[in-house]
């Protein structure tokens, strides 16, 4: 028990960054059967799971890294957007 709750301190909404990619993964798939250019379907994928980026959004201002500060979730989210579209580009490029 001490082990979960010292990972959890360790990965602020892991479980719900998780989701996240893992819709990203799984619309990617979907998208480059109907889409051409790795960007248009970062930006599908970007459309198709927000509710997911929401909830990841969410858990990320409700732990304790950002302490509510929303100058520190909206840096901290920019990165993490960055970094999901980069992931879906790489994606696309490794399965094409």
């Amino acid at each position: 028990m001490i082990l979960a709750l010292l990972l959890a301190a360790a990965a602020p909404a892991a479980a719900e960054r998780d989701a996240w990619y893992a819709c990203l993964e799984d619309f990617t798939q979907v998208a480059m059967a109907s889409s051409g250019t790795p960007a248009t379907i970062a930006l599908q994928t970007e459309r198709a799971c927000a509710a997911e980026r929401k909830a990841f959004q969410i858990a990320l201002f409700r732990s304790r890294t950002v302490d509510g500060d929303a100058g520190a979730l909206t840096a901290r989210f920019a990165a993490e957007d960055r970094s999901a579209y980069e992931y879906v580009i790489a994606l696309v490029d490794r399965l094409r």
